[in-house]
């Protein structure tokens, strides 16, 4: 908005119902993908079901679990972030008169540089690469965490390598400004 605010909300005249055409969602093709975008950070609070919600998150703490530990102990409901950038969990269980509880809050680590590219608060940050899956229905979900170690990934039973796919795109898309 800052740089081009005559093309701030610009929508093609024949695909009015989508997203504006310079924003995230519209350049991403999420809508093509099948993929909800959440936006309104730091206020993108979601809900999967009536348990869990979903954020970009705004705690973090200085030292491994706490982060987890201070979300759940503030929480009534389920909560899975990414605000920290590294892999936390903590759990408690609440006795209600409807029956026991168990609140979980999920930090889920991230799939960003942690080498030092992606900019943060110090040289030696606590990040951590990886993604969750979360299955879910109206009253019930399951989250599982996958690990990214040195460029692999363990998802059920099968290894995922990544690599550095720059030649390739390079041979593919040879006009392109590289």
């Amino acid at each position: 908005m800052r740089h081009l605010r005559q093309a701030y909300g610009l929508r093609p005249a024949d695909e009015m119902d989508l997203p504006p055409a310079l924003s995230p969602e519209r350049l991403l093709a999420l809508h093509k993908l099948g993929i909800k975008w959440i936006g309104h950070y730091p206020n993108d609070l979601d809900w999967l079901n009536k348990d869990v919600s979903l954020s970009h998150g705004d705690k973090i703490r200085n030292q491994p679990g706490d982060s987890a530990k201070a979300i759940v102990l503030a929480s009534d409901h389920t909560t899975i972030t990414g605000h920290a950038h590294r892999g936390e969990y903590a759990s408690r269980t609440i006795f209600t008169m409807s029956g026991i509880k168990t609140i979980e809050a999920w930090l889920v680590a991230c799939t960003c540089w942690i080498d030092g590219r992606v900019p943060g608060q110090a040289d030696r940050r606590q990040w951590q690469n990886g993604c969750a899956i979360v299955r879910y229905t109206d009253d019930w979900y399951n989250l599982n965490t996958v690990l990214i170690k040195e460029d692999k990934a363990l998802l059920g039973m099968r290894l995922y390598e990544g690599r550095d796919r720059l030649d390739d795109l390079r041979k593919a898309l040879p006009d392109w400004n590289w």
